[in-house]
């Protein structure tokens, strides 16, 4: 099968971009044609891409403007339907729904084959709150909206989104929920990080939806009890890490507490194996794939029971759950997995057992039937036009 997959960054390292490389190279391996689209950063130099940092199978199209600009969507749509016609494509999967989505369903009429588009979850979910979600601009919830809309079919990385994508006008029918997804071997064959104390682990970027101020005021109550004697490592960086050092000085977490910054897989691998169990305590999150992570490399997981994170983690059996922003609730389990490393064990082994379900080799079979679904039905449909 010739597939075009789209998407309107530069493919730098993200979350989104990582998900588009892993879905390629594996529907490439499973023997389809591949090409990906990608764009131009919209200001200053252009970013190392993955496919420049990492083996990759498919092949690159990349476009000469930054076609996130609103003035350029117009052109960036009869360029891809330009190339897409020249590669002889027979369906495109558009990634964010806002901007590639929004381009691809524009070109539709120009294409003449399905388009799929996938929400990734800022582009879908709005938190006022916390001043979240790209939805929380009129025009790129008319885009969002105008994009579902117009779809052949849509999927969503979580139940959750799918919610979110049904209420913006996702056609149920044609709405499919399809996780990301790991390289769990990586993840089981790491040796443990050395580290002096016993510690518990957390990985993100540094911002506030990420729930690192619940984390540090849970760990202050741990930190009081007689199972205190543990350190807490968070992994990762970004805007908030002055303001939670400062909160870290206040709560008095300073000697236990280490922000260990950006960690490259092997290192993320081996702090994973080490840790006494790893936490999630993100305010929102579209299908939390560190959680996964934490699970293919055994380690039990306590996760915020918010948005996609239920759907990976049934509590008691691989992990355990609490309400969203509860630094009570999440101090009482740490101390409980703290006080049962028994349990941590058998949960981290449940964990690693879920985490196998979720390599990219069958996440990419799961997209290819669906492409085949679509492509089916777009034929059959021209065929019942034909005969009209």
């Amino acid at each position: 099968m010739r597939i075009a997959i789209f998407q309107t960054g530069p493919l730098a390292p993200g979350g989104t971009e990582f998900v588009v490389h892993h879905i390629a190279n594996q529907l490439v391996e499973l023997g389809n044609d591949v090409v990906v689209f990608v764009g131009k950063p919209l200001a200053g130099p252009r970013p190392k891409a993955i496919y420049q940092m990492m083996p990759h199978l498919y092949r690159v199209h990349q476009f000469t403007c930054p076609i996130m600009k609103g003035l350029s969507r117009p052109w960036a749509s009869w360029h891809l339907w330009k190339i897409v016609r020249s590669s002889q494509c027979e369906i495109v999967h558009a990634h964010t729904l806002h901007s590639s989505g929004h381009i691809a369903v524009r070109a539709r009429p120009l294409l003449k084959i399905p388009v799929l588009v996938t929400g990734h979850g800022e582009d879908i979910q709005v938190d006022r709150e916390l001043g979240y979600g790209y939805r929380l601009q009129p025009r790129h919830d008319r885009e969002v909206r105008f994009a579902l809309a117009k779809a052949d079919g849509a999927t969503a990385i979580s139940r959750s989104m799918a919610e979110d994508m049904l209420a913006c006008g996702a056609h149920r029918d044609r709405l499919w929920v399809v996780p990301n997804g790991i390289q769990p071997n990586a993840l089981k064959q790491a040796e443990p990080f050395a580290w002096e104390r016993p510690y518990i682990f957390a990985m993100g970027r540094l911002v506030p939806k990420k729930g690192f101020e619940v984390l540090l005021k849970a760990f202050a109550e741990v930190r009081r009890s007689e199972e205190g004697k543990v350190d807490l490592l968070i992994a990762g960086d970004g805007p908030e890490r002055e303001r939670l050092q400062a909160l870290a000085g206040q709560l008095g977490l300073d000697g236990s507490l280490h922000f260990v910054g950006y960690l490259d897989e092997l290192q993320k691998a081996r702090a994973l194996a080490g840790a006494r169990f790893f936490i999630c305590p993100s305010l929102r999150e579209p299908l939390g794939i560190v959680n996964l992570e934490a699970m293919a490399a055994g380690s039990a997981v306590i996760g915020a029971d918010v948005d996609g994170i239920p759907d990976l983690i049934e509590p008691g059996r691989n992990g355990l759950l609490f309400p969203r922003g509860d630094a009570a609730a999440l101090a009482s389990h740490i101390l409980t997995l703290l006080r049962n490393p028994e349990l941590a064990q058998g949960l981290g082994r449940a964990g690693r057992v879920m985490a196998a379900d979720y390599t990219w080799a069958k996440i990419a079979g799961k997209y290819l039937q669906i492409y085949l679904q679509l492509c089916e039905g777009e034929k059959t449909g021209a065929e019942a036009r034909g005969a009209g």
